[in-house]
């Protein structure tokens, strides 16, 4: 029979793949440090401390949310690569960067939900849709 936890309620089933704390902290600051170093190398000292006060207050506001670190670091990273990999794909396909500005003008258009399947080939590259 299992043992109770700490309410009191006996688990329905022991789960098999069990990591230790100290691998779990391990591997969660490893990952924070990879990213924290990777926005220090792409964003420069002077941007990457506005970059990671927005990210560390986020990941801060998630892991009240949460109440684990592990999920707020895993999508605060998550969060970096996807922008990292948005930005490639517009500075490929229209040699302009991606700047803060055009996320907030994107979804405060009032024409940019009516991106219909007629003119899907135009903005391909905004929906990310790989034909």
């Amino acid at each position: 029979m299992p043992a109770a936890s700490a309410d009191g309620t006996t688990p329905l089933a022991a789960p098999r793949w069990v990591l230790p704390p100290r691998i779990t902290w391990a591997t969660t600051m490893l990952i924070g440090l990879g990213t924290a170093a990777y926005l220090l190398e792409t964003e420069g000292a002077g941007a990457s401390l506005f970059a990671s006060a927005i990210l560390g207050t986020l990941g801060a506001l998630l892991v009240v949310l949460f109440r684990r670190v592990v999920p707020a670091v895993v999508l605060v990273s998550a969060i970096v690569a996807i922008i990292c990999t948005a930005s490639h794909v517009k500075q490929q396909t229209t040699e302009v960067l991606l700047h803060a500005f055009d996320v907030i003008s994107l979804l405060s258009s009032w024409s940019a939900p009516a991106i219909s399947p007629a003119n899907i080939e135009s903005t391909r590259w905004v929906c990310w849709l790989p034909w």
